[in-house]
């Protein structure tokens, strides 16, 4: 994942959240998507993430 345009605490949050999907599941990728990608958002929001399985 390319965290080159992320908010240390964004970078933070979403590694701690794949870390615990891969721990379960068979995870081939995972996307950040919407405001926090973009950086347009604001100190409330949410990040969205897709995380996709494999077999």
């Amino acid at each position: 994942m390319d965290f080159s345009f992320i908010d240390p605490q964004t970078q933070e949050a979403v590694l701690a959240f794949k870390a615990k999907v891969v721990q379960k599941y068979p995870v081939t990728k995972a996307l950040l998507f919407t405001g926090r990608s973009r950086r347009a958002h604001h100190g409330q929001s949410d990040a969205d993430v897709a995380i996709l399985l494999g077999d």
